[in-house]
């Protein structure tokens, strides 16, 4: 099976590894040489992730989600929680008290959800809104997908406010 991507573990694993592990596995599989802008743009997301995701090993959010929803994996759970605060932060250009307040009224609209009525949006937020990998693994460039990044992020929006 291909890698889906230059780096693949756990979150729990990846924020043990130094931002240089991480920075090294995605230029090891990058197809051809790695441009500074790419480079750059990569280390930001890695401090991005780093600085972010411990709020949502021990937050309180994972845990209500999970426990409303105990089907979910903790990773799925953590990527549906950063779905939401990539959007509010780079679409609706949140600032930290209304983006703590869009996060908890995410948090108890998924918790609200049935099973039924929550799949399909976890399955196109893991699938589609994440799948950001050509067929040999290869990180796909934003400006290189079919779909703009607000376009996935108002799909998926859209998918989870149609269910019931």
């Amino acid at each position: 099976m291909p890698k889906r991507s230059g780096f693949q573990s756990s979150i729990q694993e990846f924020l043990t590894k130094s931002n240089d592990e991480v920075l090294g596995e995605f230029t090891k599989f990058q197809e051809g040489s790695v441009e500074i802008t790419q480079r750059d743009a990569w280390q930001d997301q890695i401090d991005l992730l780093k600085e972010i995701l411990p709020n949502f090993k021990e937050g309180y959010r994972t845990q209500q989600i999970n426990e409303a929803h105990p089907w979910l994996s903790y990773d799925e759970v953590v990527k549906v929680l950063l779905y939401h605060h990539q959007g509010s932060m780079w679409i609706h250009d949140l600032q930290r008290d209304k983006l703590e307040r869009s996060m908890e009224a995410f948090t108890k609209l998924l918790k609200s959800k049935s099973i039924k009525a929550l799949k399909p949006f976890v399955e196109y937020v893991l699938g589609a809104y994440y799948n950001g990998a050509d067929e040999y693994g290869n990180q796909i460039e934003e400006s290189s997908r079919e779909e703009s990044f607000e376009h996935r992020w108002n799909k998926a929006r859209a998918i989870l406010l149609k269910s019931k």
